[in-house]
């Protein structure tokens, strides 16, 4: 796995994970055993239809990459239905847990930023002009040179947060940590599994497929929020507004009907539905394959 000398890492698997690898010399680890991963996102089982559910599955990881996710290789397990969002997640995790901990017997630190008086931090890691608030005044992060936190800083982090002794101790407590409970993952064999907070994978789907995308968005629609002293006349990349906007969207739904059935969820019409349940999948195929087909950037132009 090791790149040719003048050239970069390809990371295109788990096992490219310098702690996996670790994991799998200290257990020893042979064509015997069995290695899964656990996933849970929402789904939308109908096109045109509200239908909700939340899914956790098995993933071996055994196979090769271009293997295991396949359905054939995916392991169901649990269902949880919707439409509305499960307020008690652990509570459908723990029975598949408890299962793969009866088999076993026989995050990264990153600092955000705020504006004044707002509790919303983002992961800007520069450092902002005319800063005015003090946890805001700390130099750029290179996110290049992060490190992961261990699991002894995690297990003070979590001793921190469950000796709050009231709510404002509390709230202080899980900003500093960024945890706001113990994991029901604590309960799994660690001689077996990789330790918290390494066994958690990067979030990407939201990041490629819904977050960038509502950026986009919020820009070229002129909707994103700002100072009061910001005037968004002057923003001359504003042009999906009033009729150019109305027509975009009868372009993209006009588009639906090329778009491959591997994308399982085509685009609605944005200017329509985007504020009723518009999926990732949709936002991912309405801007990015809009960028390369050109339907954005006309529309831009």
């Amino acid at each position: 796995m090791l790149a040719a000398e003048g050239t970069e890492m390809e990371y295109d698997d788990i096992w490219c994970r310098k702690n996996v690898l670790d994991f799998v010399e200290r257990v020893e680890m042979t064509h015997n055993n069995v290695v899964v991963s656990l996933s849970l996102d929402g789904a939308q089982l109908y096109q045109n239809k509200q239908s909700n559910c939340w899914i956790s599955i098995w993933i071996p990881q055994d196979y090769s990459s271009n293997c295991c996710f396949k359905k054939k290789n995916i392991l169901l397990n649990v269902t949880i239905p919707g439409p509305n969002k499960p307020k008690h997640t652990d509570s459908f995790l723990f029975p598949g847990l408890h299962h793969l901990t009866l088999l076993f017997r026989k995050r990264m630190t990153a600092r955000g930023r705020h504006k004044p008086n707002s509790g919303h931090y983002y992961s800007a890691h520069a450092h902002p002009y005319n800063v005015s608030v003090l946890d805001n005044n700390h130099d750029d992060v290179d996110i290049e040179t992060l490190e992961f936190q261990t699991l002894d800083e995690y297990k003070g982090n979590l001793t921190t947060l469950q000796s709050s002794a009231d709510s404002m101790e509390y709230k202080c407590n899980h900003k500093d940590t960024g945890l706001s409970k113990s994991s029901i993952l604590s309960g799994l064999n660690s001689h077996l599994s990789l330790p918290i907070p390494a066994c958690f994978g990067l979030n990407l789907m939201h990041l490629l497929c819904l977050n960038i995308e509502d950026l986009f968005l919020c820009l070229w629609c002129g909707t994103l929020k700002c100072k009061p002293m910001d005037n968004k006349m002057t923003w001359a990349w504003v042009k999906l507004v009033g009729q150019t906007w109305e027509e975009h969207g009868e372009i993209v739904a006009n588009a639906t009907q090329y778009f491959l059935s591997s994308f399982q969820c085509p685009p609605h019409n944005p200017a329509k539905k985007l504020s009723s349940g518009y999926k990732a999948t949709e936002y991912k195929a309405f801007i990015l394959c809009g960028k390369t087909c050109g339907l954005v950037n006309r529309s831009l132009e």
